[in-house]
């Protein structure tokens, strides 16, 4: 059997294809009922109009979630670019410039990525202002990076400082933050920055072994991280004294209040005038180890004040 007959008036065919104002008119559901089904049909069966109408829907589709239809004559001026277009054969010397083109455009990709991380690096600039840290004493063998460091010798983030044996350093920002190390003491300064918008102070330190003590102002809008390779204590302000060996952290909080958590996510929220010890597994209070190195850790801030203030200049002196 024959299958139905497609009649298209001749207004509407051109070469035996639906025309465009057609296919316009089926795209803005202009048709009535029967014309738009005998027209969706032909476009069924024959490939050209179906293609047409395919790049049609693609080009003219509004964006998720907008109902906008194109008027008639953005379909017309896009039919008729498509109607018009005839590749060209490429020869030798328009591939060659094909190509160089195309390089530029690559080159302008990476231009404008690079440009991008300039601007990013700008805009944190602009946010951020330094926290500049000295050194306010120094004792001893102590050395920043390969150098030797020496008192009021300004800190930058990124330095390394080694004490050696029988030697302090004593560190500040103002009246912000006083930190002294004790001898065989390793201790990274990562960060020491100012927001510009709320004027809060960061300061994070990576103490990799040894022993300090340190004063972080609660009274100041601050934030400090001091990280060791057992976990981490943070907090918006407190003093504290730490001892860092190959097997854990100890810490005392001798005023305010500070987070500990270790390297696998064990934390707690410290009490004051409480003794802690991390390890990569878990934070424990001195009072529920068994270790029997804990058992002055109550005494641990007066006992390394003591042995780290001895004869310094008043300046570094943390009460």
């Amino acid at each position: 059997m024959r299958g139905p007959i497609v009649i298209l008036y001749e207004e509407d065919v051109m070469k035996g294809h639906a025309s465009k104002r057609i296919l316009i008119k089926l795209l803005q559901d202009a048709l009535n009922g029967r014309k738009a089904r005998v027209v969706g049909q032909h476009i069924d069966s024959c490939q050209a109009c179906s293609s047409n109408f395919q790049i049609l829907k693609n080009l003219t589709a509004p964006s998720p979630g907008k109902k906008t239809v194109p008027r008639r004559s953005v379909f017309k001026n896009i039919i008729a670019y498509y109607d018009g277009y005839r590749p060209q054969q490429k020869s030798p010397f328009t591939r060659g410039r094909i190509f160089f083109r195309s390089r530029r455009i690559q080159f302008a990709a990476v231009g404008i990525a690079c440009a991008c991380v300039v601007i990013f690096g700008v805009y944190s600039h602009m946010q951020y202002e330094n926290a500049p840290i000295h050194a306010s004493k120094v004792t001893g063998l102590v050395r920043a990076d390969k150098s030797m460091l020496r008192k009021g010798q300004w800190v930058q983030p990124g330095v390394l400082l080694t004490t050696g044996e029988n030697s302090k350093l004593a560190i500040m920002y103002g009246k912000i933050m006083k930190l002294i190390a004790g001898p065989d003491t390793k201790i990274s300064i990562t960060k020491s920055l100012i927001d510009r918008k709320d004027g809060k102070i960061y300061f994070e330190m990576v103490i990799d072994k040894g022993t300090i003590i340190a004063v972080f102002d609660k009274g100041w809008n601050l934030q400090y991280t001091l990280i060791t390779p057992h976990g981490k204590v943070s907090s918006s302000g407190s003093k504290i004294a730490m001892k860092v060996d190959s097997a854990k952290t100890r810490v005392m909080v001798k005023d305010g209040c500070a987070n500990l958590s270790s390297t696998q996510g064990h934390s707690v929220n410290s009490e004051e005038g409480s003794g802690y010890s991390i390890t990569n597994k878990e934070v424990t209070s001195a009072l529920e180890s068994s270790d029997d190195e804990n058992d002055d850790s109550d005494a641990l801030y007066d006992n390394t004040a003591k042995d780290l203030q001895e004869d310094d200049d008043d300046d570094t002196v943390i009460q």
